[in-house]
């Protein structure tokens, strides 16, 4: 190896040195738990905003098949009006 190539690797690794004692590691844990947090309150709004659909959906589902039947209800009558002629 060359001097240059040692010399660079000893200050590479003085600096990672000197970063990871500068990284008080309780801060980045906090930090971290903390990012988790922000992260699990954004997927509980994002499930409460799904079920809020999910009720809509059923509630647009049910008037549906409301429709439904009054249509199938209004054909039968207009098959035995038909009949009757």
């Amino acid at each position: 190896m060359t001097m240059m190539t040692r010399l660079a690797r000893l200050v590479r690794a003085d600096l990672n040195a000197l970063l990871e004692r500068l990284e008080a590691p309780e801060l980045v844990l906090a930090q971290a738990v903390r990012d988790m947090e922000q992260a699990l309150e954004e997927e509980r709004r994002a499930i409460a905003g799904l079920e809020r659909e999910l009720a809509r959906l059923a509630r647009r589902d049910l008037a549906l098949a409301e429709d439904e039947a009054k249509c199938a209800e209004a054909i039968a009558i207009g098959l035995e009006r038909d009949a009757l002629v």
